[in-house]
């Protein structure tokens, strides 16, 4: 572990230390995978590569077609098609993405004034 200069504070704590370089490096490839297609039962995952044991990862252009066990889209409604598609992006230009906000952060949408 480093030391940190006289008179600062450490990053990071001997076991936040410890699990971040013997840990979760070495495995950090399973997690927060980049896809390349909408998250449907299937979907395209972007290889990754790393030259220096995990500290980094690349992409690269290859990907490969897995099963979606874990993802949000659970009722399969990212997946683009000809009739959810159109009317969701009608529905979010006419309503907005929320309206959980007051004005002055979140804007005005016609739904409000009803």
């Amino acid at each position: 572990m480093l030391l940190s200069p006289q008179g600062y504070a450490p990053i990071c704590l001997g076991l936040e230390d410890f699990y971040t370089r013997r840990l979760y490096l070495r495995i950090q490839d399973c997690f927060g995978r980049p896809i390349a297609s909408a998250p449907d039962a299937w979907f395209d995952v972007v290889e990754r590569y790393s030259n220096d044991c995990n500290k980094t990862l690349h992409r690269t252009t290859a990907t490969t077609k897995c099963l979606n066990l874990g993802s949000y889209n659970y009722l399969g409604f990212a997946a683009a098609d000809e009739y959810c598609t159109p009317r969701v992006i009608e529905s979010l230009k006419k309503y907005s993405a929320s309206t959980c906000s007051v004005r002055v952060d979140g804007g005005w949408c016609l739904f409000l004034s009803n």
